[in-house]
């Protein structure tokens, strides 16, 4: 049994359950929290407990004491762990051995990107509630979907006010010029959770289609498009991920493209270091 508490918001998520699914794949994952990713996905042996009260006290108090538990080795822990440019989840085995708690972590590396299970896709209603909406809007076009994530809100100060991770208006603009370039026709679906300032910055483009969906419903979107503009958040590369995966089901390929250093964009350096991937078209300052 491999115990974890909440940490992240559904990018995090989805990943945390598709690593320790590939890691653990006798065990069953038991989960606190993760209300969004069991809204939104089939998970295989897994379990949910308070889906929706991960800050609840009963679940802090039972955080503490597995805690305290695993520090005393009765039950077995597991913590991430990076060196030499590799991350990894090591673990300590407990008198209870067939139970882990397993730390937060957030494997925001690209060697994890083969524990993503084939099988791991968004609920078929959601997905198809979201494909009627994208063709409703491209009906006799013959435009081409594709999705600008702008993720503000934390982003805004993290990882500090000098070096935010949110996007410069110029950078999306940029990017977007850059897709203009390369597909024919395409139609921006943008999604945010900050639509205020996405409609400040992009409200005057006429091949723009602003999505309130909520955060499944907008990941719907996403993963129904053809291409993309990223933000540097694990919502944004999971977009990309499941738009991909129905992609190369039809034999073809899109344009997604990212900040180059992900994170640090501001800063010119790649964080979280490690979390580069070659299929990302990867595009400097204002793009």
């Amino acid at each position: 049994m491999i115990l974890f508490f909440e940490s992240g918001r559904l990018g995090n998520q989805l990943l945390q359950y598709a690593v320790l699914r590939s890691l653990f794949p006798d065990h069953r994952l038991v989960f606190f929290g993760l209300g969004a990713l069991r809204r939104g996905f089939a998970c295989e042996r897994t379990v949910f407990v308070w889906p929706d009260r991960a800050a609840a006290l009963p679940a802090r108090v039972l955080r503490r004491l597995l805690a305290a538990m695993a520090a005393l080795r009765l039950i077995g822990d597991a913590r991430e762990q990076r060196r030499d440019g590799r991350c990894t989840l090591e673990r300590r085995a407990g008198l209870l051995r067939s139970i882990v708690l397993v730390r937060p972590a957030f494997f925001q590396h690209a060697d994890y990107e083969r524990c993503i299970p084939p099988t791991l896709a968004l609920q078929p209603a959601l997905l198809a509630d979201a494909r009627r909406f994208v063709d409703g809007q491209l009906a006799g076009t013959g435009d081409v979907p594709v999705f600008v994530h702008m993720r503000r809100g934390d982003y805004v100060g993290f990882p500090s006010r000098e070096a935010a991770a949110a996007l410069p208006a110029e950078w999306v603009l940029g990017a977007m010029q850059h897709l203009r370039s390369a597909i024919a026709r395409p139609r921006f679906f943008v999604c945010s959770d900050d639509l205020a300032h996405a409609r400040e910055v992009l409200g005057q483009s006429g091949d723009v289609v602003f999505c309130d969906r909520g955060e499944l419903g907008d990941l719907a979107v996403m993963a129904s498009c053809s291409g993309g503009v990223l933000s540097p958040s694990t919502f944004s590369w999971w977009g990309a991920q499941f738009a991909r995966r129905t992609l190369a089901a039809a034999g073809r390929q899109g344009l997604f493209v990212a900040p180059e250093f992900w994170v640090g964009h501001r800063a010119g350096q790649w964080y979280p270091p490690g979390f580069v991937f070659p299929w990302l078209h990867y595009l400097r300052g204002s793009a």
